[in-house]
């Protein structure tokens, strides 16, 4: 086996410096490749190489390229001026997709730029999930130093095929993108009363399942996956299927006309497989919940990457964001963590209340902002603070969002069913003595020192979502 990698690695390394002798410098275009039935189309690619930020030169290529044209990863090598490069940051729209390594052994790197020195790690090579990306995407490289400098080295704008289904959603996900102790727990109960939504155990616990089956989508379909069982050994860790993370450059073992079922039908019934699933959950959930009429199914999820993909990946799905004043929202988490006795919701992390509001809840309620800003145009807006003082004018906002019956006396039946929910499980997540007594706890329960920081650190989203300063 390792002599077979070997053969692999000399052969491409040949192509590479072949390359580079021919004259990879020049700045270049793919504009217009595609694979036959290939998840990614490319339509634009440009090489870019700096002179002023330690930058000598490099070499990439897109790993699958040289074989049927399917795109499921990068591989190359880079030089420094003087310096040394740590990694390759891949980024898609803005949003972190891939950091590859550049911890690969390249004699012949060295060789070629007379470089005297025993570390000889100028490569690297990774393969990154098609399906992170939205169907209009653009990916930018960047080469980062031991000392954290940046160097731009490529962008690439391409398209994401979209993957189809047998059959329209018979019930649609309806995503609560929030932070923790924000409210979320109260309005999946109020949603869950509605005759067309079903959540799963409203009140008693957070439901994952919309996430389940879209990540086993999103780690099967990854190549990683479906390429480690050419050389996996060890099967008894049922962990190997999703891959090896030491991105040997498995791809060179895979027969090439493999490349276009797996990155073609494979992927798609396996995509209609996880959806099916998924739909079939719910609607079982629904039909024990006596809601025959069940439109949608709601689940929490935060503003992460994760969620950015599951919305790629099911345009259909509705979101709503909300939000709640950052500085209750952390007043909430001390009183939950003291309630339970221990600490919870990253605090355990951090050795202070500062280091935590400055850290983990900044970056937090920043990430919750930058979601709202990107899909604005296709989700709603939830305050915490406007369902707590106006729940019928909000809920029958939220309800109209949706598209499912909004009725006065609808909005009403469906406070009245989400009060009598589970009472003592309600009790047991609260944290103060009514809905209303949790707003604006901040100025009753910070001292000035930590209030100042929550004004400094929440500035921004708290100014965007609408919050008053004073």
């Amino acid at each position: 086996m390792k002599e077979s990698f070997n053969l692999w690695f000399n052969q491409w390394r040949n192509f590479d410096l072949i390359n580079l002798r021919k004259g990879v410098k020049r700045l270049f275009s793919l504009s217009g490749w595609h694979g036959k039935d290939g998840s990614i189309k490319i339509t634009m690619f440009k090489r870019h190489r700096s002179e002023t930020k330690g930058l000598c030169d490099f070499s990439i290529k897109r790993i699958g390229s040289d074989l049927t044209g399917n795109l499921i990863g990068f591989s190359g090598w880079i030089v420094g001026k003087n310096t040394r490069f740590n990694t390759v940051e891949i980024f898609s729209n803005g949003s972190h997709l891939v950091s590859i390594p550049v911890n690969i052994k390249r004699p012949d790197v060295a060789k070629h730029f007379s470089i005297s020195t025993d570390n000889d790690e100028f490569g690297f090579s990774a393969y990154f999930n098609p399906f992170l990306l939205p169907e209009e995407f653009e990916l930018e490289g960047l080469a980062v130093s031991a000392d954290l400098d940046k160097v731009k080295i490529f962008t690439m704008k391409g398209q994401r095929k979209q993957l189809h289904r047998d059959a329209p959603f018979a019930i649609k996900p309806l995503l609560i993108t929030t932070l923790g102790r924000t409210g979320s727990t109260y309005l999946l109960g109020l949603l869950g009363a509605h005759p067309n939504i079903t959540v799963y155990r409203p009140f008693q616990v957070e439901a994952r399942y919309a996430s389940y089956w879209v990540q086993m989508f999103l780690s099967l379909g990854h190549p990683r996956s479906w390429l480690y069982p050419v050389t996996s050994y060890g099967l008894r860790n049922p962990s190997w299927i999703f891959g090896n993370e030491d991105e040997r450059m498995l791809h060179r073992a895979l027969y090439t006309e493999m490349f276009d079922w797996f990155d073609g039908p494979y992927v798609e019934n396996l995509y209609r497989f996880c959806i099916q699933s998924l739909q079939e959950h719910y609607l079982r959930i629904a039909q024990i919940q006596n809601k025959e009429a069940a439109m949608f199914f709601s689940e929490k999820f935060l503003p992460n990457a994760f969620t950015d993909a599951f919305l790629n990946l099911l345009p259909e799905a509705k979101e709503i964001v909300l939000t709640r004043d950052f500085r209750d929202m952390f007043c909430s988490i001390k009183a939950f963590n003291h309630k339970r006795g221990f600490l919870a919701f990253g605090r355990d992390k951090f050795t202070s209340d500062e280091e935590y509001i400055s850290n983990a809840l900044s970056g937090g309620a920043n990430a919750l902002l930058q979601a709202w800003k990107k899909r604005q145009s296709r989700s709603l807006l939830v305050r915490y603070e406007d369902l707590v003082l106006e729940p019928e004018s909000n809920l029958a906002r939220i309800f109209r969002y949706l598209g499912v019956e909004e009725s006065p006396r609808t909005v009403r039946r469906t406070m009245e069913v989400a009060s009598k929910t589970k009472p003592k499980s309600q009790k047991q997540h609260k944290t103060s003595p009514s809905a209303e007594d949790s707003l604006q706890r901040f100025r009753k329960e910070l001292d000035p020192g930590l209030l100042k920081l929550c004004n400094r650190v929440f500035e921004e989203p708290l100014r965007e979502f609408g919050y008053d300063m004073q």
